[in-house]
């Protein structure tokens, strides 16, 4: 839109119109909607690709809870390493004319703690006799479950802290354990 002034002084005499103005105002982006690639939940180590919808000349920038992500410029932001525990994150959109939109809702991110790799003890000699046994195991911790395996394969039903080696076949086989924790992350 264009605009122009005159002066009207106090004896009514009108001064001619001046240049005029253009005034231009751009639109702004609507304020946009994050989507994710995965869960919002994952273990630490994992990660989740946000995204919005990308328009042609449009620049982005995101935030970690209210604070700019130095060199978080496209339309996309893979969240790893992240530490253990929530963080919101939030986009703006910036269009050709330097117009911001409005900063889009936060989105939760929440990455849950591995447990720590466990330490296998045992109960008696690692070496015996056929038809002797010994019990390996590890520390239990509350809401913790447990896998064990053999020769890197699953046993099935193995699932305490403890396994009773028995049984076994003349020689020797490895055993290997993992912990699974409440948030179902595994070690």
């Amino acid at each position: 839109t264009t605009y122009t002034v005159a002066v009207i002084n106090t004896s009514g005499c009108t001064s001619t119109v001046s240049k005029a103005v253009t005034v231009t105002v751009n639109d702004v982006p609507a304020t946009p909607s994050i989507s994710h690639s995965v869960s919002l939940t994952f273990c630490k180590g994992g990660s989740v690709t946000l995204s919005v919808t990308h328009e042609g000349g449009n620049t982005y920038q995101w935030y970690s809870k209210g604070v700019v992500i130095d060199g978080a410029l496209s339309n996309t932001y893979l969240v790893t390493n992240q530490a253990v525990g929530s963080t919101s994150y939030t986009v703006a959109v910036i269009n050709t004319s330097g117009c911001t939109s409005t900063v889009s809702d936060a989105l939760t991110v929440t990455v849950n703690d591995v447990p720590a790799t466990p330490s296998i003890s045992h109960s008696g000699s690692l070496t015996f006799c056929a038809g002797g046994s010994v019990t390996l195991s590890v520390t239990h911790v509350s809401g913790n479950t447990y896998q064990w395996y053999s020769k890197g394969v699953v046993i099935g039903g193995a699932l305490s802290n403890t396994y009773l080696v028995t049984n076994q076949a003349l020689g020797s086989t490895s055993y290997t354990v993992a912990v699974i924790n409440t948030s179902g992350c595994t070690s």
